[in-house]
């Protein structure tokens, strides 16, 4: 079962948010949640979840 932080940003996708990288440091991950447009920082994502470094990779950002 994926943890609840890579659920919340898989849910933020779905819905048409973007996201970015802000940090990725040993083993925390930190990630801005964008509007739509990515104009404009909604939350941020602070996790040591596996699974999310996993599903980022070394992806900056989910923006074309």
């Amino acid at each position: 079962m994926p943890s609840s932080d890579l659920q919340r940003l898989l849910r933020w996708e779905v819905a048409g948010g973007t996201w970015r990288v802000v940090s990725a440091r040993s083993e925390t991950i930190e990630i801005e949640l964008l509007s739509c447009g990515g104009a404009e920082a909604m939350d941020t994502i602070t996790s040591t979840a596996p699974d999310l470094y996993d599903f980022v990779g070394r992806r900056l950002s989910n923006s074309v």
